[in-house]
């Protein structure tokens, strides 16, 4: 449990697990929120000593992230000198990805702010380093990346860190399941209409990664400009995106701060294109 103080913050281990709310709504209010998670699914089995390593875990991974970020050799303009904007506009991304994965922590019965928050925090890790968002959408790529921080932590940590990340990766894989319309399922994945005219068969996975793209950029209004499977994508699923598939914000903020090295990545390319060729 957080505890506010002055210049951070204070953590309190109750050495188990609580329930952090009720299933009923508390407030009169909260029935007027759109329906989101039902349950919190099943109660992660761990110890106060469990609690200690993903303690220890969390606190040196935000150690070597804060490292990477405010390193200035990394914020250097084409002549050499340091650029603030850069460096500053950098850790405002990142408090934004951590505000954002907090809320999706709190605002658990709402399902279209969870949604909202997921795709805003995957644009913005697009931004900081180099996975696009489609590519975060890909089942695939989220099962690496589980695996990759299952191995980047001890089993004590990942009891208390990755379920949460486990029923992300769980729920892309469920939303393939929504894909109904019989006429367009063939041979284990989706036809969709090519630019050209033509049909192809998309594997479900890309389907699932797409459509989450389409949902996305509806968030500007559907319409503007689509691509020709948008529609086949938007028609062909059922549209009911499971409870858990907004933590996959959590899952890739976790594999940042197993990975801070990957913010090189984007700024090095910025600091190329802006030098020229």
């Amino acid at each position: 449990m957080p505890g506010k103080r002055a210049g951070g913050v204070v953590v309190y281990t109750f050495g188990r697990t609580v329930a952090g709310r009720r299933g009923e709504a508390s407030e009169l209010l909260q029935l007027f929120i759109p329906d989101g998670r039902a349950e919190s699914g099943p109660r992660p089995e761990v110890c106060a000593a469990d609690m200690d390593a993903a303690l220890t875990w969390w606190a040196g991974a935000l150690d070597r992230l804060f490292t990477e970020v405010t390193d200035p050799a990394g914020y250097a303009k084409a002549d050499g000198t340091y650029s603030a904007k850069d460096n500053f506009e950098a850790l405002l991304s990142i408090e934004q990805a951590f505000r954002n994965v907090q809320s999706l922590s709190a605002h658990v019965r709402d399902s279209h702010v969870r949604r909202l928050l997921l795709f805003d925090t995957l644009d913005m890790l697009e931004g900081l380093r180099r996975p696009r968002f489609q590519r975060m959408c890909e089942l695939s790529y989220a099962e690496r990346a589980l695996r990759e921080m299952t191995g980047l932590m001890s089993e004590a940590a990942g009891r208390v860190l990755l379920p949460r990340a486990t029923q992300a990766v769980a729920a892309l894989r469920q939303l393939q399941d929504g894909f109904f319309a019989l006429s367009r399922l063939q041979n284990g994945g989706l036809l969709v209409p090519n630019k050209n005219g033509t049909e192809r068969v998309m594997s479900l996975e890309m389907a699932v990664s797409a459509y989450l793209r389409v949902l996305r950029n509806g968030g500007h209004a559907y319409g503007g400009r689509p691509q020709p499977a948008d529609g086949v994508l938007l028609a062909a699923h059922d549209g009911d995106i499971p409870a858990g598939l907004a933590d996959l914000a959590y899952l890739y903020l976790l594999q940042l701060l197993a990975r801070p090295q990957d913010l090189r990545h984007r700024r090095a390319a910025r600091q190329t294109t802006a030098g020229g060729p």
